[in-house]
């Protein structure tokens, strides 16, 4: 029996120390919260950083791809008004950078999907007519990434039937 009570004393001994040890330890550890987040903030402020870029370039990408849209729809039903397409994509646009480009152009295909000149004749049927707007802008990213150009170039298009 005195065997088995020294045993026990033993296995005390070493669950108090081995207790001192941790509470030791949990009081030597005040700071590692503080050196965690030293390391890590920056690492998560860039991606978050790089994160909203990303998102504003795909808004402008798409702002763009509306404004032609736009520009498509008014010339589908003033095809030959150059100045007035390009009016109305610049319209559109929420942000008025200073870089944007509207183009637009008329063009002419037979039912067989075959170019044609517009004052043409297609031999199975009559011509279609259609307008095709494009709207270009430059892109600069909030801050320089390795990797990726300065600048990115961004285009929408769009082309409508007019007739």
């Amino acid at each position: 029996m005195q065997k088995h009570l020294d045993s026990w004393r033993r296995i005390r001994t070493h669950a108090v120390a081995l207790g001192a040890m941790l509470r030791a330890s949990a009081r030597n550890a005040s700071g590692t919260a503080a050196t965690e987040f030293a390391l890590v903030a920056p690492i998560v402020l860039t991606l978050v950083v790089a994160l909203a870029d990303f998102g504003l370039g795909v808004h402008s990408a798409i702002e763009l791809n509306s404004a032609a849209r736009v520009g498509a729809q008014y010339g589908q039903q003033n095809p030959t008004d150059t100045a007035g397409i390009s009016a109305a994509a610049n319209a559109s646009i929420s942000s008025k950078s200073q870089t944007i480009s509207v183009s637009s152009s008329r063009f002419c295909e037979c039912p067989d999907g075959s170019a044609i000149a517009c004052d043409g004749v297609c031999p199975t049927g009559a011509s279609r007519v259609y307008v095709r707007v494009t709207v270009s802008d430059n892109y600069v990213p909030l801050i320089p990434y390795p990797y990726v150009p300065t600048s990115l170039n961004l285009n929408g298009t769009a082309i409508m039937r007019v007739q």
